[in-house]
């Protein structure tokens, strides 16, 4: 019998690279067609004129149980990686193997015949699939009453949404029980009740199938996969944990969105001012409880934030408030020396510094983007942003919402 720690899938030093045009794709076809006839292997990831590595260099091995979450930015070679892993895509150098079957669910409908029933599109795409006609019809009513489908399930295919086509593609893809499942944005599947039943049946998959879930949703990558690979212009820029291969996302994409933000996009972030009459030096910097900077805090940790500007102006009603924003651009809470009634001495022409300190951080883990408002009354004399900030994971398995919220719970039986 196969034991849980069984390596399904090994991925070694794979290659992937594609033709710009349709000639250099049709001349390497005949290239390959040639060496193979001919006995020759792989001659090694030498990329030829008119073609670029999409896929380069990847290893990796996931093992029966265990989930594999692939996130990276566009173009970056998530769904050729998906490809390649379901047999649909050859590698030109490195190999990849499975050893069980393999349910791929990268393009849900494809394979489907709109002239056809969706029972016997069941059937089909089954068959595509590799089951055997006896194995789906033993249990196709079971398929069919997942589906949720009804009489419509006799009706062509052609007549059903996008909804309903997605049901029956998921259903008999899930109810082949393959030891390897491939995922593209799989855990968005119909409305909020069709989906939780989906999640249901996925988590009973988990003991016997291993899992590689490619999702633009970091909640869904942070609850349901155990490592996480960051793919950057097809290689892994980082493998490691969910929480830190999120955070090392955001980081990335950060700093390569910054830079290149017009006004229009800073708008979901208020305006921006900067005074230098009023107020200069100004510095903002986030540090753990020993007093280190740092860019990354853990949910229910402390959390401290040292500010220092210097007053070029008497202020009547110093008040300083750093609204914080998701990655979303909706601001979720913010810290206020107003909000707080704390009232801040300063000195004209002397720096002054403030710390704000936070004992148990409560925000949910994710990226966080504050800005540092300094005002004099109703007058903004300062609106900038400062360092962006990841929370990540706490002791928590589970996160809801934007916030942890402290509280306490009493049973009485």
């Amino acid at each position: 019998m196969t034991q849980s720690s069984d390596v399904i899938l090994d991925v070694n030093q794979v290659w992937k690279r594609y033709g710009s045009t349709p000639a250099v794709g049709q001349g390497k076809a005949a290239r390959i067609l040639f060496d193979s006839l001919l006995g020759f292997g792989a001659k090694g990831p030498v990329t030829g004129a008119g073609e670029q590595d999409i896929i380069k260099g990847l290893s990796f091995s996931l093992k029966r149980g265990e989930a594999l979450g692939v996130i990276g930015f566009n173009g970056a070679g998530k769904t050729t990686l998906l490809r390649l892993l379901a047999g649909q895509l050859l590698p030109d150098q490195g190999q990849v193997r499975v050893r069980g079957t393999t349910g791929a669910m990268i393009d849900l409908t494809s394979g489907m015949k709109d002239t056809m029933t969706g029972r016997a599109n069941i059937l089909l795409r089954s068959a595509i699939l590799g089951r055997r006609r006896k194995d789906v019809e033993a249990n196709l009513e079971e398929i069919i009453d997942f589906t949720e489908l009804g009489d419509n399930i006799n009706s062509p295919v052609s007549t059903y949404s996008a909804g309903m086509r997605m049901r029956l593609a998921f259903a008999t893809t899930v109810f082949m029980n393959p030891d390897l499942l491939l995922a593209d944005e799989v855990l968005s599947v119909g409305d909020f009740r069709f989906r939780q039943k989906c999640l249901e049946r996925i988590r009973t998959m988990r003991d016997r199938s291993a899992f590689v879930l490619v999702s633009h949703s970091m909640n869904d990558i942070s609850r349901f996969c155990d490592q996480v690979i960051v793919l950057d212009k097809g290689r892994a820029a980082f493998t490691g944990p969910p929480d830190e291969a999120i955070a090392y996302y955001y980081n990335e994409s950060e700093k390569r969105t910054a830079p290149k933000k017009t006004y229009a996009e800073k708008r979901p972030l208020g305006d921006f001012i900067e005074k230098t009459h009023a107020v200069t030096d100004v510095s903002a910097t986030w540090v753990d409880e020993n007093g280190n900077e740092t860019p990354s805090f853990r949910t229910g940790s402390p959390m401290s934030l040292k500010l220092r500007f210097t007053p070029l102006k008497p202020f009547r009603n110093l008040i300083v408030g750093v609204p914080i924003y998701s990655s979303r651009n909706e601001m979720v809470t913010a810290l206020s020396s107003d909000q707080m009634q704390i009232r801040l001495d300063h000195e004209v022409g002397k720096p002054c510094d403030v710390q704000i300190d936070i004992d148990h951080l409560p925000l949910s883990p994710g990226n966080y983007r504050p800005v540092l408002a300094i005002v004099d009354g109703p007058e903004f004399l300062y609106r900038q942003p400062i360092d962006p900030f990841d929370v990540l994971r706490g002791d928590l398995p589970k996160y809801w919402g934007e916030f942890v919220i402290a509280q306490r719970w009493t049973t009485h039986g």
